[in-house]
């Protein structure tokens, strides 16, 4: 197998903190044979590049949930834990916002990982299919925004695990939006997409790669099931890894749930400053 076959530059996420997490990344990187890789240091929550965000009005406010507002949901009330952008969100959005820049000269294809991916049974088997079908459906030098997913939490259907356990096939599914920040392929196109889209914050990193922009622009955009990679937070059964965003130190900085614009508007002010 030969990733770097169809792969101009593959580049994982990484808080220069967290040994463990980039000791562990390099580890399953080797695991695909991939040498060419560049280990980019990810935004932290306090960074000040943060903080300007929030001071310009750059990231949504609470008048209501951001998740509740989602053109695609409709909620009678909300139960969401998390209900406002968090400074680790933001800073999240801000990583893969550098990844996206240094994409946009890009001949072929890009693979980005988030530090605590990992990579699930058969994968090789699984990314010898991905390199086939990038191949098969001429997708490295396919012109317009391109995203493929490779690495989510999401379970496969039983139909798609027996497929793949009686004929070694993925199955390549269009428009099927699953959160997939811990692995996914894309091109520059899409990269250039979404530096142009990205004006605020209004909605997590996830949901704007994997959902919006490819609603919104009706992007080329396939998931791969089953999931050759996964990940050991958010969902995760693993708990290898503590999530840098849901359960961190950041939580008693800026609290994840508010029940008042007036509440959220006072612990913003007492973090910005």
């Amino acid at each position: 197998m030969n990733l770097e076959s169809i792969l101009e530059q593959t580049f994982v996420i990484n808080l220069e903190k967290d040994i463990n997490r980039y000791n562990h990344s390099i580890s399953e990187l080797s695991k695909l044979g991939i040498t060419d890789y560049t280990v980019l240091k990810a935004i932290k929550y306090d960074d000040e590049s943060v903080k300007q965000l929030y001071r310009k009005n750059l990231v949504k406010g609470f008048d209501s949930c951001f998740r509740c507002d989602d053109i695609n949901y409709k909620y009678e009330s909300c139960t969401h834990e998390n209900n406002i952008l968090t400074p680790p969100q933001v800073a999240n959005f801000l990583s893969f916002k550098k990844v996206m820049e240094k994409s946009i000269h890009a001949k072929k294809l890009m693979l980005v990982l988030e530090d605590d991916f990992y990579l699930t049974n058969n994968y090789l088997k699984a990314f010898r299919n991905i390199i086939n079908f990038c191949f098969k459906k001429k997708l490295l030098h396919y012109s317009e925004p391109l995203l493929i997913r490779v690495g989510s939490h999401t379970e496969a259907q039983k139909k798609y695990k027996l497929k793949f356990k009686i004929l070694k096939k993925n199955s390549f599914i269009q428009d099927k939006y699953n959160m997939a920040n811990p692995a996914f392929i894309y091109n520059s196109a899409f990269a250039k997409l979404f530096l142009k889209e990205l004006k605020k914050i209004e909605t997590t990193s996830d949901n704007f790669i994997h959902k919006y922009l490819c609603l919104e622009h009706n992007i080329l955009n396939y998931s791969v099931y089953p999931f050759p990679a996964s990940q050991h937070t958010h969902r995760s059964q693993t708990n290898v890894f503590k999530s840098n965003i849901d359960s961190s130190e950041e939580s008693i900085f800026f609290k994840n749930n508010v029940k008042s614009k007036q509440e959220y508007e006072s612990i913003l002010n007492s973090w910005i400053v």
